[in-house]
């Protein structure tokens, strides 16, 4: 027969130890999976948006900007890549809903008016000055571009992008080390 003492111990052991522990692995579980819930981690696989992402660069995406309020021009978006490949692709918001919108050789019209894209590097070329697109963006369309526009895995090879195609925005890069540093918004 149990012995009250021999109760009572194992109550104090419970909650002076093994409830605290308890507590801390229920709290950790909990912001893991708040963090799998709202953040993406998103390897950069090519050169399409250098110079402000490079090759090897590992982004995080945050999906809760975009459950507060719409994406805004300029911000680095995640969109899930043409099939079959399944990854996930980082683009810059240029054109917004209701915008029309002109790509012609480097410069980008925004109802007729030019865009400034300070983002980009300061002479950006195309491989064919002579390709045209236009757009005219409809209710929750974007317009997409790569940085390095001579990459066409964007809004000129697929078109617009509905609003439910894009995943969230990148806000962070976590990787290399020496790369570390919050993405800006424009």
């Amino acid at each position: 027969m149990a012995s009250p003492d021999g109760h009572l111990h194992w109550q104090k052991v419970f909650e002076r130890r093994i409830r605290p522990a308890l507590e801390i692995v229920l709290a950790v579980g909990i912001v893991v999976a708040a963090a799998a819930l709202t953040l993406v981690p998103v390897q950069v696989t090519d050169d399409a948006m250098a110079p402000t992402l490079n090759r090897g660069d590992w982004v995080l995406v945050s999906r809760v900007p975009y459950y507060l309020s719409d994406p805004k021009r300029g911000d680095i978006v995640a969109v899930a890549a043409a099939q079959p490949t399944g990854t996930v692709r980082l683009l810059r918001v240029v054109g917004l809903p209701g915008e029309s919108v002109q790509i012609r050789a480097a410069q980008v019209l925004i109802n007729r008016r030019l865009l400034e894209e300070p983002y980009l590097p300061e002479s950006p070329t195309l491989a064919q000055a002579a390709d045209a697109y236009e757009y005219r963006l409809t209710r929750a369309r974007y317009v997409l571009l790569n940085d390095n526009r001579t990459q066409r895995s964007d809004s000129r090879a697929r078109g617009n992008f509905t609003r439910d195609a894009i995943i969230g925005r990148a806000w962070l890069i976590v990787w290399p080390p020496e790369r570390v540093s919050a993405l800006p918004r424009p």
